[in-house]
């Protein structure tokens, strides 16, 4: 995770330098951090952003570009829709642009984004403990993104303590998945507090004797 400041800043370069600034909110998009996009926490105007597994809350494959104004009108001037063409053998699937719409909505309805807003807080408040643990580095949270490093501890390396931690997880019945020595949570945006505090519980119990 970097500053909302440094993603400000690059904005305000590309603007300056005329480079177009793409996005990618695949996996961050939809409430992940507590925003619909990520990138508002910054409060840029990008030029494309990248979209995905969200957008149909995952139940089906879809992803999409959303661009600016004079970049769809650069497309092409013939045939007169400016369409980008490409595609593949799945392209265009109707189901799932139903599902995708329906998603949408649900977003709205459910008031998805403000939610993981609000559980994010907990969450913050959850990892702070992590904090105290020996071995355990670099806390940090935003939105419904809880992550940490792990550093070597008795002779034993931080990625292997996190493939350790990741099998004691296992076996209380949680998935984690590490990146390296990185550790992370993210829970499902419809997770309700009562499984969010558990979760972080669990963790923070497995962690302190890997």
């Amino acid at each position: 995770m970097y500053p909302a400041g440094y993603l400000r800043r690059l904005g305000e370069l590309c603007a300056q330098k005329r480079v177009l600034l793409i996005v990618d909110e695949i996996a961050m998009g939809f409430g992940r951090t507590g925003r619909m996009f990520a990138f508002e926490h910054a409060g840029i105007d990008p030029d494309i952003v990248c979209v995905g597994k969200s957008l149909t809350g995952g139940y089906l494959p879809m992803s999409a570009a959303v661009v600016k104004e004079e970049i769809f009108e650069s497309f092409a001037d013939e045939p007169e829709d400016h369409t980008f063409y490409h595609g593949h053998t799945f392209a265009g699937n109707p189901i799932a642009a139903a599902a995708a719409i329906e998603c949408l909505n649900i977003y709205g309805e459910e008031k998805i984004v403000e939610k993981a807003e609000r559980l994010g807080k907990t969450l913050a408040a959850r990892f702070e403990p992590f904090k105290d643990v020996e071995g355990v580095t670099n806390v940090r949270c935003l939105g419904m993104i809880g992550a940490f490093d792990l550093v070597e501890k008795q002779g034993v390396t931080g990625a292997a303590r996190a493939r350790r931690l990741c099998g004691a997880m296992l076996n209380k019945g949680i998935l984690v998945r590490p990146l390296e020595a990185t550790v992370y949570l993210m829970l499902p945006l419809i997770t309700n507090e009562e499984v969010l505090v558990e979760a972080a519980q669990v963790l923070l119990d497995t962690v302190v004797g890997i």
